[in-house]
Formats: C-alpha cells, structure tokens, sequence
C-alpha cells in the first residue's frame, strides 16, 4: 500500500459571524495516500470545500491536525496546486502566459519556460493555443487551461474544487476522461470535490462521504474497478447506489435536525 501523502486528523472547524457559530466541521479524519484520486462526497454545505481550503493552506483548522508529508500545514504552499470551479485565468495574459504564471515556472529561464508550455498544452489537447486569450476559449478548453497551468508548476498534489460544476454535459464528459488520462500520465495525488455522484464513481480510487454539517467522514468506498470504467456496467451501476444511499441518508439527516447540525450559538456573554 502506497504511503500517506496527505491527513486530516480529528480536524474541527468552525466559523464565527457576531454571536453566532457554525461548526462545519467536527473530529473530521481521513488519510490520503500517495498518487490517489480521492473524491469527497456528500451534501450541501456538509464541509467538503472547508476540508480543501484547509489542505491548502488556505484556512486553519479550529482543533486538530493537518498534514501533507507527515509535516504540518500551516499555510498555502508550491507542494499543493488548487483548482477551482471557476478557470481563474488571467485574462489579460494569453494561455501560454497563464499556463507560465506559477512562481515555479516563473523562475526558470524562458526557453525552459516555452518547454514547459509546450509539454502541458500537448497534455490537455491544447497545442497551438499558446497565443490566444482566455475569451478566445470555450469553458471547456478554459478549464483544460487551469489544470495545465497546476499541473506546471510542479506540485506533489492538485486540490481541485467541483472544476467542472460549471460546464455543459459533453464537456463535462470529455473533461472526466482527459483528467483521468492526466492522472495517469502524471501519477499526482489528486482530491477532487464534487456533488456528482457518477462522477466519483468514475474518476477516483476511493470516494469519502461527508456526513451533514457538521461535517466528517461518514464511510470511506473503495472503486476497485478498471478504468476506462463502463457507467452502464452492473459493477459500475452497483457502486453508484450505494453511495447514492449513504449521500442521500445524509441528506435526509440535514433535513430532520437543521438545528443540531447547522448552527452552534454562542452564549451571550
């Protein structure tokens, strides 16, 4: 079994807005292990994105642990490249510029530079679009830009927050199955955010349900199927119901208790 890469360890978290706070999330604990796609999986407002903010240093957590190599985060880093649902491109920079803009890539001389452009737009079926500008783009290929653009900065993990929320059924799709080439290819450590059920069932080798807020690891699912996966295979069909049931038991339980898993007042002093 491949080494943990990344852990969460009894990580709490909650934030406070004037006399109130909402703990998002509660003794959440889940190892990573190196050059696993893990998704996380749950509910709305159930601490999946808290939980990514967190591994990226973005955040700190309230109690608890967080660690990528056995060290402690204690903010963002070059080792950890994020991605977001929205392509966050510069737009005024063309893709090559975009694709260079990490402090990594920055630093290295421009004909090394150009290399490295050249490599990751091959990668994401982008060759030839070095000079063209963000609006240029479909959202599809604008996306394809911000994987290329994490992925050339070297990090040892990509973050990636619902990246494809956004685009049309077919892009989506195509999406999928160039990530999962990528992945292949590149071997990073991947944990990928979605509400999309077959959509985890699909990309990662395990899926981590998030219970409702506050949120924690409800069960860890093993995708032990072989990839190019078929999603009208009976194998496929049968691991989707049943994180199907425990996503929608939890929705369920977000729904019968709002106030015991939503909110935490603060006395008032």
């Amino acid at each position: 079994m491949a080494p943990v890469k990344l852990s969460c360890n009894r990580v709490r978290k909650s934030f406070t807005s004037g006399s109130s706070e909402t703990l998002a999330l509660d003794d959440t604990t889940i190892d990573i292990r190196e050059g696993e796609f893990l998704c996380l999986l749950g509910p709305s407002g159930c601490g999946k994105t808290t939980i990514l903010n967190l591994l990226a240093g973005f955040e700190k957590p309230t109690a608890g642990t967080l660690r990528l190599n056995a060290q402690t985060i204690d903010g963002p880093g070059m080792d950890r490249g994020v991605i977001f649902q929205e392509h966050a491109l510069f737009p005024w920079l063309t893709v090559g510029d975009n694709v260079a803009s990490g402090k990594r890539v920055r630093a290295k001389p421009a004909a090394e530079r150009n290399e490295i452009v050249r490599r990751y737009l091959a990668m994401i079926g982008l060759s030839g679009f070095e000079h063209h500008y963000p609006k240029q783009l479909s959202g599809g290929m604008r996306q394809r830009v911000a994987i290329a653009r994490g992925l050339a900065n070297e990090p040892e993990v990509l973050l990636m927050d619902e990246p494809f929320a956004a685009l049309d059924a077919i892009s989506r799709s195509l999406l999928q199955v160039e990530l999962v080439r990528i992945w292949e290819l590149t071997r990073k450590t991947i944990v990928f955010v979605t509400h999309n059920i077959e959509e985890a069932v699909l990309l990662a080798d395990r899926v981590a349900i998030m219970t409702a807020r506050p949120g924690r690891v409800r069960e860890t699912v093993e995708i032990d199927l072989a990839r190019p996966r078929d999603i009208n295979g009976a194998a496929f069909n049968a691991i989707e119901r049943h994180l199907r049931e425990l996503v929608f038991e939890q929705h369920a339980a977000s729904a019968r208790e709002p106030g015991d898993i939503r909110t935490m007042e603060t006395p008032h002093q």
